[in-house]
């Protein structure tokens, strides 16, 4: 059936004109007037009502339109506790967790120059250069090296895993992967003869935030020939450092009702008193089937790492593991000396009162990125007042208190 045609149109009634009386006019235009103040103080009263805020727990986001990691990380706060009213704190903290996440991003992007910051992309391309970085990254270097780990070596590594992630199919995803391609496996042990070496590679600090990304004549010649463009990258530690930076900050300016958590479960607790119990929940893998294990409550200035060699959000399947069809599963939990994917228990959990997260994960990774689950060591992290969870038999069994 037509609903409309030109007959229709060209049947449309002749204009008319129509005079209007003076009289109406005045009248008219206080009408306008009234109506238009009316709008105005209705919008403004909808305004103050959407950007008011009750006293109590709120998810404090970043509303930053620049570039920064905001989505990695959630701020519960609770606001109203202090001098300020909960609308105030609330305005003033999203200010200064927008300009935090922003510097964070710059700082620890290995992907993108930022200008006026020698950030990891700067440093990337300036090997043996004495370079001065801000004091957030100084800091991470060193925790880096007391450490004693490789993991910041791995940035050619962790770029190819970041393509088996992305793959479309399992064909695909076993180019880049060690355990299943002979030349990946071979191109792994040649580059982990320098990213293992001290010699070949390391960061060097040099006092006053100043630094050195030493690299060897060899490397770098070999970096060149096999298309290596990075040599450094924090990888899956970055947001455990980045978090640490964040509520560190917080603290720092007096915001210490909260805790902060990112997309992996790095967690911080804020508050300086252990006032409010939180909880997180814990899962095990069984095979294939992935189950809740136990909710994990803490409370206080705490680090929490929950570290688990498979996926639990739609993100994590698309960006930080790949699982094939047969139930194998790749994540960004490589070994330095030979590239490969592991984990000696399905998942780990560390939390600690006195460590930072970097520091935690740090210590963790030891005994979770491994071939055998290493007890002596997980005694040896207890010591250092770090609390484990792990699944044995099906059961949650923790050290420490």
């Amino acid at each position: 059936m037509k609903l409309f045609s030109k007959k229709d149109r060209s049947s449309s009634r002749p204009a008319q004109t129509v005079e209007l009386s003076e009289k109406n006019i005045i009248p008219r235009i206080a009408l306008l007037a009234l109506l238009i103040v009316v709008a105005l103080f209705a919008f403004g009263y909808a305004i103050n009502i959407w950007i008011s805020v009750e006293p109590g727990w709120q998810t404090v986001s970043d509303t930053s339109t620049s570039q920064n990691c905001g989505d990695d990380f959630t701020l519960l706060y609770n606001l109203g506790t202090g001098e300020n009213s909960a609308t105030a704190e609330r305005r003033a903290l999203i200010q200064l967790y927008n300009e935090l996440c922003e510097t964070a991003y710059e700082l620890f992007t290995a992907q993108e120059e930022v200008e006026d910051c020698y950030n990891i992309w700067y440093i990337n391309r300036h090997p043996n250069e004495i370079i001065e970085v801000d004091t957030v990254l100084y800091e991470a270097f060193r925790t880096i090296e007391e450490s004693g780990t490789r993991y910041l070596y791995l940035a050619d590594a962790y770029s190819m895993y970041y393509s088996m992630f992305y793959s479309e199919n399992d064909e695909e995803a076993a180019q880049y992967d060690p355990s299943k391609d002979e030349g990946m496996t071979e191109f792994y042990l040649e580059l982990a003869q320098y990213i293992c070496d001290p010699e070949h590679i390391s960061v060097e600090l040099l006092g006053d935030n100043q630094i050195r990304l030493n690299v060897s004549e060899e490397y770098l010649a070999y970096a060149e020939e096999n298309g290596v463009e990075m040599l450094i990258d924090f990888g899956w530690l970055k947001n455990a450092f980045i978090i640490d930076y964040l509520a560190d900050s917080l603290i720092e300016n007096g915001y210490v009702h909260g805790c902060l958590s990112s997309v992996e479960e790095y967690i911080r607790g804020l508050e300086t008193e252990a006032e409010t119990e939180f909880s997180f929940t814990m899962y095990h893998r069984d095979g294939i089937v992935i189950s809740e294990l136990s909710d994990i409550i803490y409370a206080g200035a705490v680090s929490c790492v929950y570290l688990h060699d498979y996926p639990l959000t739609d993100e994590d399947l698309t960006s930080r593991y790949y699982v094939y069809n047969d139930g194998e599963i790749r994540s960004l939990f490589i070994d330095p000396e030979d590239g490969c994917s592991k984990a000696s228990v399905p998942e780990l959990v560390a939390c600690s009162e006195t460590l930072s997260c970097e520091e935690t994960a740090l210590k963790a990774a030891g005994i979770f990125i491994a071939e055998e689950f290493d007890g002596e060591a997980l005694a040896e992290m207890t010591r250092d007042g770090i609390t484990a969870y792990y699944c044995e038999d099906g059961e949650l069994v923790y050290t420490g208190e």
